[in-house]
């Protein structure tokens, strides 16, 4: 396995091009592209529809995650507005991609935008030789829940007050090429740890501005 930066140029370049293809007959013409640092004024922007500021990861990670990390984050855009986005980090110790962060825009709620923007994470995990896609997800986001049971992720680990006291998530798995990923019992973490970066999903009343399906 290696890292989403040591892709081959036209490798990543055709993954992007056929998740593009695919979102293009579902939002009309739209660019998918990654971002840089120059972007985070948008991303600061999208985030404030979709995390609460406690999970957010503000001016300072961003940075961060786009010019010193390990991780890619792909962008979806409308002329100068950011629809989506996806970040993703390659664990070489667990050979695992992360999904760190995904989000999407509620003018294009309901839409098939996550789903294609997991495919797109789950052909680049197969690219760089990853054996699974891995996430953390909020447990009482049913349709987030849904998106991620319909695309072969299964429960790992049960993570109590992840998003906050009395908010728990849980860690999902999809085994990348083929077959199915051996489902075990979900563990619980002790409660009181404190949550980390991975923030696929918040939670999203009716009313909410974002959603990820």
């Amino acid at each position: 396995m290696f890292t989403l930066k040591q892709l081959p140029l036209p490798v990543l370049e055709a993954q992007l091009a056929a998740c593009q293809a695919e979102l293009h007959t579902r939002l009309g013409p739209c660019q998918l592209r990654l971002l840089e640092t120059d972007d985070i004024p948008a991303l600061l922007g999208l985030e404030r529809y979709c995390f609460s500021p406690r999970l957010a990861f503000g001016r300072r990670r961003w940075r961060n995650l786009l010019a010193h990390s390990g991780c890619q984050t792909v962008g979806l855009w409308q002329g100068e507005q950011l629809l989506a986005y996806l970040c993703l980090f390659p664990h070489l110790g667990w050979q695992a991609l992360e999904v760190r962060c995904l989000a999407v825009h509620w003018h294009v709620r309901r839409r098939g935008v996550a789903a294609a923007l997991m495919g797109l994470a789950q052909g680049l995990g197969q690219d760089i030789g990853a054996l699974s896609l891995r996430l953390e997800v909020d447990a009482d986001n049913p349709a987030a829940c849904q998106l991620y049971a319909g695309l072969q992720f299964v429960p790992v680990r049960h993570l109590p007050d992840y998003y906050g006291e009395g908010r728990h998530g849980q860690r999902l798995m999809c085994q990348l090429g083929g077959g199915t990923w051996p489902v075990k019992r979900v563990m619980a973490r002790p409660s009181g740890t404190s949550w980390v970066a991975a923030r696929v999903a918040c939670w999203l009343a009716p009313s909410s501005p974002c959603s990820v399906a």
